[in-house]
């Protein structure tokens, strides 16, 4: 069993057990429960040290029309669904290595690939895994430090997740992310719904469980479009920024509202220490999502300067028109 598969029982029992125990009053059945809590509590601790997996690694167990109980799968359905899987890996491995162009062959494709290790039984799905290259390394070895394709499932499925949440926390996600990804999720998506299937992903730090009103509801969210970028000049106070997660707060003069958003990944930090609590400028990417009638705004802070650095109306006229 993997460990993701293992979390997740681990989880799901523990928060049977602290429910029972808040439902029952004889002392002798506490024990019981309590020394099965501990025993669940140890256990899942001891997944969660250094020596819990550091390479890529998914459980997908489908549902629905494609599944036969737990005798099989449709052959089609399991070939197109996990190609569709596996593509969505390889352009979130290509993104984070920032070497996804707009179109054309995803570079480093063989570095992204994960391996059918098992098949999972009670519906049915699949294991997939990254396993080392058989190099001068054997392929038992553990990973001490994650690998790019652990981060690149981690945050496939952070973003599966989020197109079954809710609406600000995917344009969140794909505000982040390059357009090849996006269309990559939708193809998963469309995939799973095409046939009538709901499914389950669990990863190593993801556990996420969709029916037919999740994936439906997901597959609207996915075809939110993004439609207008612009930068803007906004003179304001400007409220800091973090240096962990790069967040920042501005409050412009002409609006009561404070934007936030994400410091631009090239724009240094120590730079804007003197201008917290301070009128300024910020400079700042606006990008602007639709979904049907509703719009969504993302802002990334490109600089911060005097308030005399503000163009004149003239010229952000003659910006406009170039």
């Amino acid at each position: 069993m993997s460990t993701a598969k293992r979390r997740s029982q681990l989880e799901s029992e523990r928060a049977q057990l602290e429910g029972l125990l808040t439902r029952t009053k004889r002392a002798i059945e506490r024990v019981g429960l309590e020394f099965r809590l501990a025993t669940v509590t140890s256990e899942l601790d001891a997944l969660k040290s250094t020596l819990a997996p550091k390479h890529g690694e998914t459980d997908l167990t489908f549902y629905g029309d494609p599944v036969v109980g737990s005798e099989g799968i449709d052959a089609i359905f399991a070939s197109s669904v996990l190609s569709a899987y596996q593509d969505l890996i390889s352009k979130v491995h290509a993104s984070r290595e920032s070497v996804l162009r707009g179109s054309g062959p995803v570079p480093d494709e063989a570095r992204a690939r994960l391996h059918l290790t098992d098949v999972i039984h009670g519906s049915f799905g699949f294991q997939l895994r990254e396993i080392e290259a058989p190099s001068d390394t054997p392929q038992t070895k553990m990973f001490m430090e994650e690998s790019s394709l652990f981060a690149a499932v981690e945050d496939a499925a952070k973003l599966i997740q989020a197109a079954g949440s809710d609406d600000e926390r995917f344009v969140d996600e794909m505000d982040t992310i390059n357009p090849r990804v996006h269309e990559a999720v939708r193809k998963f998506f469309s995939t799973v719904q095409d046939s009538g299937a709901t499914f389950r992903l669990n990863s190593a730090r993801t556990n996420a469980e969709f029916d037919r009103n999740r994936v439906d509801a997901a597959i609207e969210r996915i075809n939110v479009e993004w439609h207008a970028e612009r930068t803007e000049r906004l003179l304001g106070v400007f409220g800091g920024v973090l240096s962990d997660s790069r967040s920042f707060e501005h409050r412009p003069h002409d609006t009561v509202t404070t934007i936030r958003g994400k410091a631009d990944s090239q724009l240094a930090l120590e730079t804007l220490v003197e201008w917290w609590g301070k009128q300024c400028v910020a400079v700042v990417r606006v990008r602007r999502w639709q979904r049907g009638a509703r719009e969504f705004k993302r802002y990334t802070l490109l600089d911060v300067v005097a308030p005399d650095a503000l163009p004149t109306q003239r010229n952000l006229d003659e910006d406009a028109t170039s």
